[in-house]
């Protein structure tokens, strides 16, 4: 009994040592950036704008509620979420132009995505209502 509840908590750790942090020294702010998301499960590839104040701006095709997509960045950690937590996404910085990471969904779906810094682009434009 004892190895079955070692043996997956062994393997979490070393994926997490496996994959080497982008060190503290090296960190970037998100606030206004851009970035490819990318997840192969879902054959998915769109642009996000980690904007001030916390507020996302998603380009993903089926975005509806813009106005309720938040992120949040913790030195290493990155966590954003989209249509009020439905779906929590959290990753982390492997590079200053790359960050890994995976997603649950409320109905329980999981997977993995990336992103990509899009080079020499700002965040866009917060659009007045």
């Amino acid at each position: 009994m004892r190895a079955r509840i070692l043996l997956p908590f062994s393997l979490l750790l070393l994926s997490l040592n496996a994959c080497s942090l982008l060190p503290q020294e090296k960190l970037i702010e998100l606030e206004g950036t851009t970035w490819r998301y990318t997840a192969e499960a879902y054959n998915r590839d769109y642009l996000l704008s980690f904007l001030a104040q916390g507020r996302l701006l998603s380009k993903h095709p089926n975005e509806r509620s813009p106005d309720n997509d938040f992120w949040e960045q913790r030195g290493n950690k990155l966590q954003f979420t989209y249509n009020d937590g439905y779906s929590v996404s959290t990753g982390y910085l492997v590079r200053p132009d790359y960050i890994k990471g995976n997603s649950r969904n409320k109905k329980g779906e999981e997977w993995v995505w990336e992103l990509h810094l899009v080079p020499d682009q700002l965040a866009y434009p917060v659009e007045s209502n």
